[in-house]
This record gives C-alpha cells, structure tokens and sequence, in this order.
C-alpha cells in the first residue's frame, strides 16, 4: 500500500520482497483471489477475507500523501470484498470497524513515509523494553504505534471483528454438541438398548452406540476447538 504513494517505499519493497512487478490494484486482486482458492482447494478451514486497516489516523485530512493513502485504502479494501463476494468468503469488515472510531474524533494524519522513526520505534521496543502502547503514547497515535502498525486499542477492534464474523459457526457448533450429548442420554433410556431383565445396558449396544457417539462428539469438538482458537 505504501508503494504505491511512496517512491521511496516502492523501491525498497521492490528490492527487499524480490517482487516481480510493480504494485497495482489489479495484481492485489489476482494473488487474493488465487490465495482464497488454493485454501479452499488444499483445507478445510472456513475463509474470511479482511479489509485493510486505515494508515493515520485522519481520513478526511488535506495533506495530499494522507490523503492519497486513504483513497488507497478504501480502494483495496472494495476489492478485498469482492474477492470474498466472488469467491464465497466470510468478508471482515476491518477497516469500516477502526474508521468508524477514527472518524468519532480524528487524529494525526500520516503525511511522509520515512525509515527513522520505524528504526526508533523498533529500538524502543527490543531494546528498551517499551510495550507497544507506549509507543504509541509516546508518538502521539491513539490506534497506531507509528501511523502504519496497529497498537492493543486497534487490535481489540480486530479481534472484535473476527470474533463476530466466526459466532454463526460456533453457535452451531455448540448446538451440535448439545444435541449430541441429548442423543447419548436417549440412547441409555432407549428400550433396545436395555436388558428386560436386569435394566442394564446391553454391553454390545451400548459399546456401538457409545464408540457412534463419541466419533460424532470428537468431530464436533474439534471444529469447536478450531473455531474457539480463530477467535
């Protein structure tokens, strides 16, 4: 994103990612789209698609290079949409959550790409132990720690985020879980599945219909489990 306003940071992007052409709207659409399709093709897992997170924090700002990058950003986050439209992904709105809190009261703008400041900040933080939120503190950022990098306050709204677009599944889950533990209490009370004589299980029974359900139930706890982990 950075590369396509800044000169400086498409040459050194250019050269550190060793990219084969230059940044475009159009090659960010096709590598998102291919990485969609090559998850669902090679996992199981459910995908969601997030929007890019503002850069700055003033998303109505005059400075022409925060301004630039806000275009940008809302430019790339439609395709992100689309993307997950036209691929049947879970689209997470990231960036409509944290530009709505940025726009209840609006902060610094972020008007130049330099190297310093992120050799400061990164001395700040391996070096002097200084927890990232100071660092934001300190730059004088409310969701950022440097105007590009997210602090806890942003990351929360992430989470949020995430956390909402994953509820529909684990709710089934949980239903799921529920039912089972229903079907396995049903079955001890089931006629077949009791001696007529003694009231007891039928050891046969009850081991088949026991190994049935605990299969089902391990099933259901892992995607429980890898939900609750995406969460």
């Amino acid at each position: 994103m950075l590369g396509l306003v800044s000169r400086k940071a498409e040459r050194f992007f250019t050269f550190s990612k060793h990219l084969p052409c230059k940044p475009s709207p159009d090659w960010f659409r096709e590598n998102l789209t291919q990485i969609a399709r090559r998850l669902k093709s090679e996992t199981t897992a459910k995908i969601g698609l997030c929007s890019l997170c503002p850069i700055g924090e003033n998303l109505d700002s005059d400075d022409p290079f925060q301004r630039e990058l806000n275009r940008r950003v809302e430019e790339y986050s439609a395709i992100v949409a689309a993307v997950a439209g036209d691929e049947n992904c879970r689209y997470i709105a990231l960036y409509e959550a944290i530009a709505a809190e940025i726009r209840t009261s609006p902060g610094r703008a972020f008007t130049a790409f330099r190297f310093l400041p992120f050799y400061r900040d990164a001395f700040r933080v391996l070096v002097l132990r200084r927890s990232a939120d100071d660092v934001a503190h300190m730059n004088g950022w409310r969701f950022h720690t440097d105007g590009v990098h997210l602090n806890s306050r942003a990351g929360r709204i992430v989470a949020d985020a995430a956390k909402s677009s994953s509820k529909p599944d684990l709710q089934g889950a949980r239903v799921r879980f529920v039912r089972l533990q229903n079907c396995r209490r049903l079955s001890e009370h089931s006629p077949t599945a009791r001696d007529t004589d003694t009231g007891r299980m039928r050891p046969a029974v009850a081991g088949l219909q026991n190994l049935r359900i605990r299969r089902a139930a391990f099933r259901v706890k892992a995607d429980w489990v890898d939900l609750i982990a995406k969460r």
